[in-house]
């Protein structure tokens, strides 16, 4: 019956009748609450339920009538009108209450909303940084206010800010020399940096800027070429992946001392297959085995294995 119940096709009628069956199973009603196509009288009920878990399902489910969740607005459970704030049925008048909603766990929900943007400057000058790390992360932020948290004090903010698939290259490049690695780790994997801060970081002192580099689509071959020379496995792996990477990376990188970097060469769909012939004969098994599973899961590659 789990398996109906959560099956997003399960009709309102069956629903229903599981409800009817299954009304003291709490694993169940919990399903049922958040389930879009529960009917509207299942969900009134529920957003009554003495289990703030359900209510919490109820308050998040998209299809919620505009008058349950503001009932629920006013839920003694901070989780419960978080959830409101964050359903993106939630009216914009309602949203303008929970903006000012004593709880900065409910303020940063409206903060991630992505219909509450009239909010969204005044939210961005909480006290609260898991709010203002919200406004940072909505998609539907404007540059202006993603350009004043790119100042903010805290450094999870300006992750956030560096993370944002809106911000602006001006942004990137200035974060970009950011003192905290978590911002220049955000920065080098945002795929709107620009090519030469990619590269400016591809030598940067955090390993983890660097495997961002080698990982990003938009790193140069120049770049990854230069990455095959790294001292760091993780980042020379993650370079040999990237699809990206010239033909000359990939030879080089499929002689690499590390068997883990070999093995992720077999791994990007552009290796040539007289690099794979050879592969299937490494010494690592760990190697041979990658190019073998390769192989049963494409006929194409079958070629490559030893005779």
């Amino acid at each position: 019956m789990m398996d109906v119940i959560i099956n997003k096709n399960t009709t309102a009628a069956q629903i229903k009748e599981i409800f009817t069956a299954k009304k003291n199973d709490t694993r169940m009603v919990l399903e049922i609450a958040s389930h879009e196509n529960t009917p509207v009288e299942i969900l009134e009920k529920l957003s009554d339920n003495e289990n703030s878990m359900i209510r919490w399902g109820v308050a998040g489910n998209k299809n919620t009538p505009v008058s349950i969740l503001e009932k629920l607005s006013y839920d003694e459970c901070e989780t419960v009108r978080f959830k409101v704030a964050e359903n993106a049925s939630t009216p914009v008048e309602l949203l303008e209450i929970l903006a000012a909603d004593m709880s900065g766990v409910v303020r940063s929900g409206v903060a991630a909303n992505e219909c509450a943007t009239t909010f969204m400057e005044k939210l961005a000058n909480d006290k609260e940084v898991i709010v203002r790390i919200a406004v940072a992360q909505n998609k539907k932020v404007t540059k202006e206010i993603l350009r004043a948290l790119s100042n903010d004090s805290n450094e999870d903010v300006r992750t956030a800010v560096a993370a944002n698939e809106n911000v602006t290259t001006s942004i990137l490049r200035e974060l970009s020399a950011d003192k905290e690695s978590a911002v220049r780790e955000a920065v080098a994997g945002n795929e709107n940096t620009p090519v030469e801060t990619l590269i400016s970081l591809s030598t940067d002192k955090s390993i983890r800027v660097r495997e961002m580099i080698a990982s990003n689509s938009n790193t140069s071959k120049g770049t990854l070429l230069a990455l095959t020379h790294d001292q760091k496995q993780s980042v020379r792996s993650k370079a040999a992946v990237n699809a990206n990477a010239p033909t000359e990376a990939l030879y080089s990188l499929s002689k690499d001392r590390d068997a883990y970097v070999r093995k992720a060469v077999v791994k990007n769909a552009n290796t040539p297959l007289d690099i794979l012939k050879r592969l299937a004969r490494d010494e690592d098994w760990r190697v041979r085995e990658s190019v073998a599973k390769l192989a049963a899961r494409n006929e194409d590659y079958l070629v490559v294995m030893p005779a």
